[in-house]
Formats: C-alpha cells, structure tokens, sequence
C-alpha cells in the first residue's frame, strides 16, 4: 500500500465498493476497522476522511496524530464532495478508451428496444454498457460496480440510478409489447430486474457485434 491514497470512511457502500480503476491508487477502509491499519496509513501518501466520519468515530483523532513526523497528509472532506469527485474522476478516466463507435452500438441497441434517450435512464443505460466494456466482472454486482460509479458520475442518488434504469426498462418492455416488437424483451414474459436486463442486453450486444468480445479483453 506504499504511497497508495487512503479513504476513511463509514459508509458501508464505499467501504464495500470495489473497481479495478480505483484500487490502483486508493484503498477504501472502514473507520470502524482503523486502530487495526495503522502501518498502513503511516505508509499512505495521502489521507482522506470525511468530516461525518471524524464526528462519528473520535479514534481517528488519536490515531492520526499518532503517526510519524512524516506521515501522510491528511485531507478532511468536510463539504462532503471530495470523497465523490475522487471516485469519479478515477471511475472515469479510462472512458477514453472506448472506441467512439460504440456509443453508437449501444445508442441504437437501446432505440431498438425503445428506450428513448430523452430521459435519465437512457443515460445511465448507456454508461452501464461503458463500464461493462471497461470491466465486464461489474455485472456481478451491479449495485457496487455500476450504480455507485454513475452516482458519483452524475452526482444523484445511488436509488434515483436504480429507479431512472428501472423505468426506462419498464417504459421500453410496455412499448415493445405494444408495437410487438422483435427485440431484446421478448425474451421476458414480464418486465425483468435492472439486473436481468442489463446481462441480457450486453450479452445480446456482444452476439450482435462480436469484435466488442475481443476489445473488451484488450480494454482491461
């Protein structure tokens, strides 16, 4: 962890939160735990800890000042914004390596099954297919590895996320019934789980343009 950048935290979402961009430079540790991880936060280039968490946890305090003379320097995220701007920018930074056709394979993959992109859903949608390119393993738990990323991408609510995908699943399921269209949904007898439709339709995008097998081993 030698000159690794350190998140304190006792929010059990980041703490449990894991992605192959930020574990290069960050851990994220749980407050609760921190008495236990001094060596690693003396060996820590940078200490971040939200100003929620010190109120909550007064330990910290001691250990902290405990550290060397030439301990890490320590960063209190007290607008509540660092935290999240840190795992956004390190969320995204390898955005730019997704070739600029693909927008376009997925823009008209989610047309196909008609969802519009005149409202948020379709957004995150789309950046689900991005982060699922980047790093297909975050389809095993979508809550950690592709909400939380899109929360802090579009700074809104990890549940505005599940709703807006949510409804624009279940707007897309209606519209296809309706028009009895040949496309992703009629696999569902009814309207599938964020989670269903996700694996389906990547899976289903793959099939559909098989060099995005190939890239997305390569992305990695």
């Amino acid at each position: 962890m030698k000159n690794k950048k350190i998140i304190i935290t006792n929010n059990q979402t980041l703490t449990n939160f894991t992605n192959e961009f930020i574990a290069k430079d960050f851990e994220i540790i749980d407050s609760n735990h921190i008495s236990q991880l001094y060596h690693d936060l003396e060996r820590a280039k940078f200490i971040y800890i939200e100003e929620k968490t010190l109120s909550k946890n007064p330990e910290i305090f001691s250990v902290i000042n405990s550290l060397p003379k030439e301990s890490p320097k320590v960063i209190i995220d007290n607008d509540v914004n660092i935290i999240q701007k840190i795992l956004k920018r390190k969320s995204y930074k390898d955005i730019d390596r997704i070739p600029q056709n693909l927008e376009r394979i997925f823009f008209d993959f989610l047309h196909n099954c008609m969802i519009k992109d005149n409202h948020s859903g379709y957004r995150y949608l789309l950046h689900t297919f991005f982060i699922l390119y980047l790093d297909s393993s975050a389809a095993f738990n979508i809550k950690k590895c592709i909400y939380l990323p899109i929360e802090a991408r579009f700074d809104t609510p990890e549940e505005s996320v599940e709703r807006c995908i949510r409804y624009a699943i279940k707007e897309g399921f209606r519209k296809s019934k309706d028009a009895h269209l040949n496309n992703i949904f009629s696999q569902f007898k009814k309207i599938p789980s964020n989670k269903q439709f996700i694996e389906a339709a990547f899976r289903q995008i793959k099939l559909n343009y098989p060099d995005i097998q190939q890239d997305c081993v390569s992305a990695k």
